[in-house]
């Protein structure tokens, strides 16, 4: 269904190191070969950005084993009753629609549960005031699955695209993002506002029994295009530039042989000189699928 051809991590602590001690950031990639039955292959990708006044090394420490290990279970099960529904539906007309219902539902759950059981243990932990936010892309089947708390990006570029662009698959969960959305900003305004670090809802909130309502974390489901090229990281690698200007970026160094080492340094460098002392943390992914 799809192929991993390319990919890169990297996580490195904030430029200056002025703010904070060590890296507060954590990332997780994980790829799966032979999930049950028919539908053998996954990924996961998470990102998870600790907020330096709130204990944030040891909250991505906390909140990661648990989001992680419950990821990896529902994503097998879902394999095996995948495999179960599509022996029921046999070559109906509707099968490919049933299969899309079955996975936006059960995707759409098994990741708000995942995350409310990682906020469960960080607001269990003796560090109970630790924060982070959370970014989690999952790719299966046909598709891609993205649901993020926070201000930590997902971004997606189809190389299809006569102009590709980056298209956020998340939601700026901060006040900035809250001015974008109410039209008092514009998205290069908010770079640049002391609002962008204003975190509305991440995980270890006091209010997370506001969690139990599914819109408190963006969810998508996007069907996988040709080819394209997938980009998670903490704010301070993802947030700090024109989403314009990277694009112009990435593309140059895609169409250099696919040159992703050469696009960290280059958005490393642009990021340092825009002033950012942020830890910086990156995932890409270059997939094909069929």
């Amino acid at each position: 269904m799809f192929e991993i051809q390319k990919h890169l991590a990297y996580s490195e602590d904030c430029f200056e190191r002025l703010h904070r001690a060590g890296n507060q950031d954590l990332c997780i990639s994980a790829d799966f070969d032979s999930l049950p039955a028919q539908f053998g292959k996954g990924a996961i990708r998470i990102v998870m950005d600790g907020m330096s006044e709130g204990h944030g090394k040891e909250a991505v420490e906390t909140a990661a084993p648990s989001l992680y290990l419950n990821l990896v279970g529902e994503l097998m099960r879902i394999s095996r009753e995948l495999s179960r529904t599509v022996e029921n539906i046999g070559s109906r007309a509707d099968a490919g629609l049933s299969i899309r219902e079955y996975l936006e539902q059960n995707m759409h759950r098994v990741l708000l549960d995942s995350i409310r059981k990682a906020n469960h243990t960080l607001r269990r932990s003796p560090d109970s005031c630790a924060h982070c936010t959370v970014s989690i892309a999952i790719i299966f089947h046909r598709y891609l699955f993205t649901a993020n708390l926070g201000d930590s990006p997902i971004l997606l570029m189809d190389l299809a695209d006569y102009e590709p662009e980056l298209r956020p698959l998340y939601k700026m969960d901060n006040e900035a993002g809250k001015k974008i959305d109410n039209g008092e900003l514009t998205e290069e305004e908010a770079l640049h506002t002391e609002y962008q670090n204003g975190l509305l809802r991440f995980l270890g909130f006091e209010r997370w029994d506001l969690l139990e309502e599914d819109e408190n974390i963006h969810f998508k489901m996007t069907r996988l295009p040709e080819a394209f090229v997938l980009l998670l990281g903490s704010d301070g690698a993802l947030a700090q530039l024109p989403r314009a200007e990277m694009a112009q970026m990435l593309e140059r160094h895609i169409k250099n042989d696919n040159d992703f080492q050469g696009f960290l340094e280059e958005l490393k460098q642009a990021v340092h000189e825009a002033g950012s002392d942020d830890d910086f943390t990156l995932l890409m992914d270059l997939v094909v699928s069929d």
